[in-house]
């Protein structure tokens, strides 16, 4: 939770971007770098315990977005590798990485590519429907597609964006895999519980007085005769009606079905 005011957070930002050549690179772990900061005699941190600036460093990290990581260090963000992910995706270019100077001659995946890659991966095996990490997506599209899988090029800036987009609802979904990973599945491999309309069989007038548990029998085949359609299965027919007073009963007529 941010509880610091906004001015703290001016002059923080200030000396952050004051910072120039090797001073930009702060210690990658938060206990670390807010240790650095203390060494460094900070202003506005001067005063504050060591706790304290662990929590503002996790903040700066996360919802201020003053500090990013660049390989293993922090950095002020405009120089990390969030920031230019992020640009990359917003002029839809592949972002630089290590694995894509080592294998340049690898076409960048289209929309449908990835579409078609994830179908391939997730169904492609004889024994089943697999399922696999988010981590090792991009390798699965260099071993096997022979492409590379580069996020920003489609306008995004991280992996299980791409993977929400409405567009793959229909071929996969990413879950959460322990405490910081996530685990890709084909949409049709999770279970769900399908809607089964009801069928009450058809009871005899004569039957009405059954159970309630009566009324719930077996579902009907699909293939199962229409009712009725044996003549043994036909109800009686109906008993004509009573005779009204003063009239002989040949002239009583069962009432009209449109009475």
């Amino acid at each position: 939770e941010d509880v610091y005011p906004e001015a703290f957070w001016a002059q923080l930002t200030e000396y952050i971007l004051a910072l120039q050549g090797d001073d930009i690179r702060l210690p990658g772990g938060r206990y670390a770098c807010a240790h650095e900061l203390l060494r460094r005699g900070v202003p506005c941190l001067v005063g504050r315990s060591l706790g304290q600036v662990c929590h503002i460093v996790q903040v700066a990290i996360g919802r201020r977005r003053i500090l990013g990581h660049l390989q293993c260090d922090l950095v002020p963000f405009q120089h990390s590798e969030e920031w230019a992910r992020e640009h990359a995706a917003l002029h839809r270019q592949p972002a630089a990485s290590r694995q894509r100077q080592a294998e340049p001659h690898l076409p960048v995946a289209t929309f449908d590519d990835v579409r078609t890659g994830l179908t391939r991966l997730l169904h492609g095996d004889k024994k089943g429907p697999r399922s696999f990490t988010l981590g090792n997506l991009k390798k699965l599209f260099r071993l096997h597609l022979k492409l590379e899988l580069c996020e920003t090029a489609l306008g995004y800036s991280k992996l299980h964006d791409l993977l929400n987009d409405p567009r793959l609802s229909d071929v996969c979904s990413v879950h959460a895999h322990g405490a910081s990973a996530f685990r890709i599945k084909p949409r049709d491999a999770q279970s769900r519980r399908r809607a089964t309309p009801l069928k009450v069989p058809l009871v005899h007038a004569g039957n009405l007085d059954l159970a309630p548990e009566a009324w719930a029998g077996p579902a009907l085949a699909r293939d199962a005769p229409p009712a009725y359609a044996v003549p043994e299965q036909r109800p009686p027919a109906l008993a004509p009606a009573a005779p009204l007073r003063g009239l002989p009963l040949m002239n009583c007529r069962p009432p009209s079905p449109d009475f």
